[in-house]
C-alpha cells in the first residue's frame, strides 16, 4: 500500500494536470521609445507549472507600411503622448531572421514568471511599429496579446512618439465579444462560431487543441471577412476533434474594415477581444454535412433580407438611401452629363447642367428638373448649338460626350444618378410629373455593372415611373405583376430574339436580367421613340414620325407649339430606398 502510494504521488507529480497546460496570452503592460530610436516592451507573463515551464516569449514586430511625417490614423483606437525611458541593461535575445521582411520575431528566454521585458535597438523614426508577444513551450505557442502600434517621430534634437493601441476601454457600443460554439464534426474536423453581429467587419480566431489528457496537438490563426448563414465562423474538415478534448481560444473582431496582411496574420485594424475554454463532450458532435440553422434574431441587430447593396450591407425593412432635398447633396447624387445616342427611344436631350442656368436644383425643399433650350444657356445659342458639332468636355460622365454637325440635341434637361446600387427593394418617391407635351419623366433603375450587355436596355432597366401618352398616370392602382416563366423572364422573349442574348440571359437566375446591381436614376426627357405616332397633344397631332430621318428637325420645327405647353418641371419631394 505504501509503495503503492507513492507511485500514484510521483505520477502526479510528473505528469502536468490538463488544464494547467492550457496557454494563456501574454497581457503587453507597456510599449514606449528609447534614444536612439527603439523600444522598450514589457508585459506580463502566464501561468505555467515547475514541471511544464514557459520556455520563453516570442515578441513579434510588424513595420506597418507608412513612413512619413504625417499623422497616423488609426480607426477606432486610442492615441496618448509617449515617454522616453530609462534604460535598464538590455535584456539577452535571439532574433528570428527567417521571417524577413516586413516582420522580426525576437525570442526570450523566461527568468521571471509574471515580469518580462526587452529593448529593441536600432529602429527607425516615421515608421509605425506594430507589438505582439506570446508564450511557448517545448511543443506550443501561445496565443499572441493583443496589439500595440507606436509612431517613433523626431522633434528637433528630441524624440517624442504617440502610441495608438487597441484595448477594450474604446468599446463605446458595449460590445462583449459572445463566447464561442465548438463543435467537433463526424468523421473529422471541427467548427468554431459566434452569432452575427452587423457591426463586425472581420472575425479572427487563434485557437490550441488538447487531447483528453492534457496533450498539446494543434494551434490555429485564422480569419473569416463575410459572415455564414448568420454567423462568424472558421470550419476545419480535416483535423480530429474527440469527446474529451479541450479548445483554448480567443477571439479578435473589428468592426472597421482595415487591411490585413494575410501572409503575416497582421491585424491593422483595432477591434475586441475574448477568450475561452471549453471541452468537448457526446452532444457537441455533429456530421459535417448537418448545416448550421440561421442565426436566431436576437443575436443579430440586422435581420437577413434578400436585399444586396453594392459594397455595403443591407439589413431587412432598413432605410438603405434616403434623401428629402433639403439641399443638394452631392454625396448622395451624381449628376449626369452626357448625350443618349444609345437609349433605345431616342430622346431630344442632351443632359447637362450649367451653373449659369441649371436643369437641376433645389428649391423650396423640392428637386426640381427643368429641360431649356439651349438659347436660354448664355454659352450658346439657338445656331451654334443646332448646327455645330456639340461636345460636352471634361464634365461629360458617360461614354457619348460629343455629337457630329447636326441638329441634334434639340432640348437640354437634366439627369441625377444616385450614388447606391442595390439588388431587390423597395422604392418610395413623392413626386409631381413634368407638365408640357412630349415630355415624360425618366424615373427609373438603370444596371450598375451592364452584366448582359449595354444595347437596347440588354441589362435591364425597371421604369418606376413614365408615360406613353401625354395623360399622367393614375396613382393607387396597381400596374403590373411578373412571373417569370419555367426558364425565367427571358421565358416571355419572342423567337426571334433567343440568340446569343438568350444564351447569355441562361447564366444568371431566373430574375436575369434583374439579378444584380441598379442604381436609382431621375430625369426628363423629351421626344424621342416613346409616343406612338400619330398622338394628339395639347395643341395638336405629334409633328414626327418615329423612324423617319428627319424627325428631329421637324420636333425643332414645331417649337411655338409644344414650348407653350411646358408648364411644370419634374418635382420630387423625396426619395426613400428600403430592404426587402
Amino acid at each position: 500500500m505504501f509503495f503503492l502510494f507513492l507511485l500514484i504521488i510521483s505520477q502526479s507529480i510528473g505528469t502536468p494536470r490538463p488544464f494547467e497546460r492550457y496557454l494563456d496570452a501574454p497581457v503587453l503592460t507597456s510599449v514606449s521609445g528609447t534614444v536612439p530610436p527603439g523600444l522598450f516592451i514589457t508585459w506580463k507573463g502566464v501561468s505555467q507549472r515547475a514541471d511544464d515551464p514557459v520556455l520563453g516569449f516570442k515578441i513579434k514586430l510588424w513595420i506597418l507600411k507608412q513612413e512619413t511625417n504625417i499623422e497616423y490614423e488609426l480607426l477606432n483606437a486610442e492615441e496618448y503622448p509617449g515617454y522616453i525611458h530609462n534604460i535598464k541593461p538590455s535584456k539577452s535575445f535571439r532574433i528570428n531572421e527567417t521571417l524577413g521582411i516586413p516582420w522580426k520575431e525576437f525570442i526570450v528566454e523566461r527568468e521571471a514568471e509574471y515580469i518580462e521585458y526587452l529593448h529593441i535597438q536600432n529602429l527607425d523614426y516615421n515608421v509605425v511599429y506594430e507589438v505582439r508577444v506570446l508564450a511557448y513551450k517545448i511543443d506550443q505557442e501561445g496565443p499572441m496579446s493583443e496589439p500595440i502600434r507606436i509612431k517613433l517621430v523626431k522633434v528637433g534634437e528630441n524624440l517624442g512618439h504617440t502610441i495608438k493601441k487597441t484595448s477594450k476601454a474604446q468599446n463605446t457600443s458595449k460590445y462583449v465579444v459572445p463566447k464561442a460554439t465548438v463543435k467537433a464534426l463526424q468523421p473529422n474536423g471541427f467548427r468554431i462560431y459566434i452569432p452575427g453581429d452587423d457591426r463586425i467587419k472581420m472575425f479572427h480566431i487563434e485557437a490550441n487543441f488538447y487531447s483528453h489528457n492534457g496533450t498539446f496537438y494543434k494551434s490555429i490563426r485564422e480569419f473569416s471577412v463575410e459572415e455564414t448563414n448568420g454567423y462568424w465562423m472558421y470550419e476545419d474538415l480535416e483535423t480530429p476533434l474527440r469527446v474529451g478534448d479541450t479548445v483554448v481560444y480567443y477571439i479578435f473582431v473589428a468592426f472597421k474594415r482595415g487591411v490585413t496582411d494575410i501572409f503575416h496574420w497582421l491585424l491593422k485594424v483595432p477591434g475586441y477581444t475574448g477568450q475561452g475554454r471549453y471541452k468537448i463532450t457526446e452532444k457537441d458532435v455533429v456530421h459535417k454535412n448537418d448545416l448550421l440553422e440561421p442565426s436566431p434574431d436576437v443575436y443579430n441587430t440586422c435581420k437577413r433580407t434578400a436585399t444586396e447593396i453594392f459594397k455595403g450591407k443591407a439589413c431587412s425593412d432598413k432605410t438603405i438611401f434616403e434623401d428629402n432635398f433639403d439641399t443638394f447633396r452631392n454625396d448622395l447624387w451624381q449628376i449626369e452629363q452626357y448625350i443618349p445616342h444609345d437609349d433605345p427611344y431616342h430622346p431630344f436631350v442632351a443632359y447637362q447642367n450649367k451653373p449659369s442656368n441649371p436643369t437641376v436644383f433645389v428649391e423650396d425643399g423640392l428637386l426640381v428638373i427643368k429641360p431649356r433650350l439651349p438659347g436660354n444657356i448664355t454659352e450658346f445659342s439657338d445656331g451654334s448649338f443646332l448646327y455645330e458639332k456639340s461636345h460636352l468636355g471634361d464634365e461629360c460622365t458617360n461614354k457619348i460626350c460629343a455629337d457630329q454637325p447636326g441638329i441634334f440635341p434639340a432640348v437640354l434637361s437634366g439627369k441625377l444618378k444616385a450614388k447606391v446600387a442595390f439588388t431587390y427593394g423597395i422604392v418610395e418617391i413623392r413626386a409631381k410629373m413634368p407638365i408640357g407635351d412630349w415630355l415624360y419623366p425618366e424615373i427609373q433603375l438603370e444596371s450598375l455593372t451592364k452584366k448582359y450587355g449595354n444595347a437596347n436596355y440588354s441589362s435591364g432597366v425597371l421604369k418606376i415611373a413614365s408615360v406613353n401618352s401625354i395623360e399622367q398616370y393614375v396613382d393607387g392602382e396597381m400596374w403590373y405583376r411578373f412571373r417569370p416563366g419555367r426558364r425565367g423572364l427571358r421565358s416571355w422573349l419572342p423567337l426571334n430574339c433567343r440568340k446569343n442574348w438568350f444564351e447569355l440571359l441562361g447564366t444568371g437566375g431566373k430574375m436575369a436580367p434583374f439579378d444584380h446591381h441598379f442604381s436609382l436614376t431621375l430625369g426628363v426627357a423629351v421626344g424621342g421613340m416613346i409616343f406612338p405616332d400619330n398622338i394628339t397633344g395639347t395643341v395638336g397631332v405629334k409633328p414626327w414620325r418615329n423612324k423617319e430621318r428627319r424627325a428631329l428637325q421637324k420636333f425643332w420645327k414645331d417649337l411655338p407649339n409644344w414650348y407653350q405647353t411646358w408648364t411644370q418641371p419634374l418635382l420630387i419631394d423625396y426619395v426613400k430606398i428600403s430592404a426587402l
